[in-house]
């Protein structure tokens, strides 16, 4: 079963190990029609750097004429930094790009002490210790902030390490049409079953950070099968995503 696109990927912009063409060619190689590349955002300790921006773009640019058969979208994988919802993305920057993936990584640097204890902190704590239910609360209102504050595309991993109520987000992100990742490398039958009971629309993705792994489904597939969750609720199986338009 090939996969439309595959809407989560870096490149050695951030984090990755490859370059957008060999992750490009990798998608062809694997018979996807979309591809997104998604570097971390500004604030993460591996980001892509906003001087870099244009230099990305351009190459992104010349893979568009060198691979005329797929898509390429210019994506971010921007960070929650506050507890009001900010993100490390400001609202002129949503312009640069045609996708935007937010969510939460201990990587990222908040950029006041009170965002730092509020966000950071407790969630440290959170891997090493279960979650108290009133800091599921706060991190719940936090992302719901964030999804209310901005046009985002896609929600990713959900519940890796920032703890959330999985019912409260879904529903804002069916509302706001936000897709919810089901991510390859953070499968989990019940976070899962959480997401297909819900009415927000899911997407699944690589997370890919070497060119290797670009467009390899094989393990999401065969997860779904295993737990009897409907892989007709995934919409990029079939089609590619509906981006949100940006502010």
């Amino acid at each position: 079963m090939t996969f439309y696109g595959d809407y989560h990927t870096h490149t050695r912009y951030s984090d990755g190990k490859n370059s957008i063409e060999e992750n490009v060619a990798a998608a062809v190689s694997k018979g996807l029609k979309e591809i997104a590349v998604t570097d971390h955002g500004f604030r993460n300790m591996f980001c892509l750097k906003i001087s870099d921006i244009q230099k990305q773009k351009k190459e992104i640019d010349a893979c568009r004429i060198k691979y005329p058969n797929i898509k390429i979208l210019h994506g971010i994988e921007a960070d929650l930094v506050g507890t009001d919802g900010r993100i490390d993305l400001t609202r002129e920057q949503f312009g640069l790009f045609d996708l935007v993936i937010a969510g939460y990584h201990p990587s990222a640097r908040p950029y006041t002490l009170a965002d730092m204890y509020g966000i950071h902190l407790k969630t440290y704590f959170s891997v090493v210790f279960k979650p108290t239910k009133e800091i599921i609360r706060q991190n719940t209102r936090a992302a719901i902030k964030m999804l209310e504050r901005y046009k985002i595309d896609i929600y990713p991993h959900i519940n890796h390490s920032f703890y959330v109520d999985i019912k409260e987000v879904a529903k804002v992100c069916a509302d706001t049409g936000t897709y919810m990742e089901l991510n390859a490398k953070h499968l989990d039958a019940e976070i899962c079953k959480a997401l297909f009971e819900s009415d927000a629309r899911l997407v699944a993705n690589t997370d890919a950070h070497s060119s290797y792994n670009v467009g390899a489904f094989g393990g999401i597939e065969s997860f779904i099968t295993e737990n009897g969750f409907d892989i007709n609720r995934i919409e990029n199986l079939k089609k590619g995503i509906e981006l949100s338009g940006r502010i």
